[in-house]
């Protein structure tokens, strides 16, 4: 029998989701096994996503925002162009699960940010970030720290970020 691999991980459930490690499918972006309370359908793409790679999907998605941003290599994330969205209204039109975690916390990041991100690293990327990815960036950042995803199973830049700003 086959396991939800985030049950296994220790990861919380999607706001209004409950576990029981019991898996409806594979996510379409890492393939891992995931349970309702772990995985949501896109209705619009007909594919499942874990809620591993939600922060993952957001973090990509502002990163294709801007050709003004250059990314390190080793900070760049690799979702299809059909998984990827251009805003975050997007996104929880397709995920409305998530828009209590985005709306409690992500304001609250956008004002702290500019205070936190100050280094080589962080400041460069921040500031030629159009809104609309600050806002992305934010809710990955959000969503993964309520669902207590460790580090290993967040972007490194997001991790890079996360770790400054919360």
């Amino acid at each position: 029998m086959s396991h939800c691999y985030l049950c296994n991980r220790g990861i919380n459930a999607i706001p209004t989701r409950e576990i029981d490690n019991r898996p409806v499918g594979a996510c379409a972006i890492c393939g891992v096994f995931a349970c309702e309370g772990h995985a949501l359908r896109d209705a619009n793409l007909r594919k499942l996503r874990c809620a591993v790679c939600v922060p993952a999907l957001l973090t990509a998605s502002a990163l294709v925002q801007s050709d003004r941003i250059r990314v390190r290599p080793e900070h760049q994330v690799a979702i299809a162009n059909d998984q990827l969205v251009s805003t975050l209204d997007e996104f929880l039109a397709t995920a409305p699960e998530y828009a209590p975690i985005v709306r409690e916390l992500t304001q609250g990041l956008l004002e702290t940010a500019p205070k936190v991100f100050t280094d080589d690293l962080t400041e460069p990327l921040w500031s030629s970030m159009p809104p609309e990815s600050r806002r992305l960036l934010a809710a990955a950042a959000a969503i993964a720290k309520e669902l207590h995803l460790p580090p290993s199973d967040v972007p490194v830049i997001l991790e890079e970020l996360m770790r400054r700003w919360l």
